[in-house]
């Protein structure tokens, strides 16, 4: 999907590296996804798949919708599929490792192969998608349930993500954390297509069931995976609890926010509306406080909310990393 309140995971993760006393546990930190955690790659790219406008960025520092920091190869409306990107124009998953391929010469050239060797070695990996595939290619847009039911699709999907591991591991990474789907029955966006009458909605419990089946497989893939990768260290990030948290227990996070008031629609727009990148533009209405709010968008969670799912990474699921090799 479009980006990008995304960057919130990039920059928590860099910020936590930067701030501790001793000396980093990860020299860099590489990510390859979807809008997620792309920091404004579309930009540079001829698709509609972008958020570098207005209101895009409005409570980050200098009020910028995208640049931010990190080395990361994602890119808004990605996916595991490569079908999920032919008409969004966007850069494939696969591609994004290309372009990874690239970067690591680049690095040898400035530090010299052994350096480059020990720096991926060492650095932390992200990987964060598959919504976009199911979303358009499964439950709006049937394009896949024309070969597969959704196991069957799921299962291709992670056949996907471990051909992808594999040669992220072949150019040298070893610790990856590899990012489940998220409550996806529960965005505005899904909500919005799933009723007729838009205003009297709830999550779409069998997308949310769905979308629970494929982390737990992917539950069980990524120790399958790293048995066959030697000295390779890959931990799953769940997306879908700790959103649904902050969707049926707002109250919970009073401390943080000014009180969640609204789990069902967009800050951006009506929320009624199909209303995200390009369609949430200057000329939306936006909510007076988005910290009221656990979307800023019809797809994307708002700056607290990102805030909140990059503090769960770094203290459940960094950690595991620690004592890789």
């Amino acid at each position: 999907m479009a980006s990008s309140r995304s960057n919130l995971f990039i920059v928590a993760l860099v910020v936590w590296m930067t701030r501790i006393r001793a000396k980093p546990k990860f020299p860099a930190i590489i990510i390859f996804g979807d809008s997620s955690v792309d920091p404004g790659n579309n930009n540079y790219i001829n698709t509609f798949f972008k958020a570098n406008l207005t209101p895009y960025g409005t409570n980050f520092p200098g009020h910028l919708p995208t640049g931010r920091t990190g080395v990361s190869f994602a890119s808004a409306g990605s996916g595991y599929d490569d079908l999920t990107t032919t008409l969004s124009n966007v850069i494939t998953v696969s591609r994004q490792v290309e372009m990874f391929g690239s970067y690591i010469d680049k690095l040898k050239g400035i530090v010299g192969d052994e350096e480059a060797k020990s720096i991926i070695a060492k650095a932390l990996v992200l990987i964060s998608a598959g919504t976009n595939d199911v979303i358009f290619n499964f439950f709006d847009i049937p394009t896949r349930r024309l070969e597969f039911n959704f196991d069957g699709y799921t299962g291709f999907l992670l056949q996907r993500l471990e051909d992808l591991v594999e040669e992220i591991y072949d150019l040298g990474c070893r610790k990856i954390i590899v990012v489940g789907l998220p409550p996806i029955g529960c965005l505005p966006f899904q909500m919005t297509l799933g009723f007729e009458n838009p205003r009297n909605r709830h999550c779409l419990e069998d997308q949310n069931s769905d979308a629970r089946s494929y982390n737990k497989k992917l539950v069980r893939l990524l120790p399958e995976i790293q048995a066959e990768l030697p000295r390779s260290k890959l931990v799953y990030a769940d997306a879908y609890q700790p959103l649904m948290d902050m969707i049926n227990h707002p109250e919970q996070y009073e401390e943080l926010t000014a009180g969640i008031a609204e789990t069902s629609v967009g800050c951006c727009g009506s929320g009624i509306l199909v209303r995200l990148s390009l369609i949430c533009n200057r000329m939306s209405p936006v909510c007076r406080n988005p910290r009221e709010y656990v979307f800023w968008d019809s797809v994307h969670p708002t700056q607290l909310v990102y805030r909140q799912l990059a503090n769960y990474v770094v203290k459940e699921i960094v950690p595991k990393l620690s004592y890789a090799f």
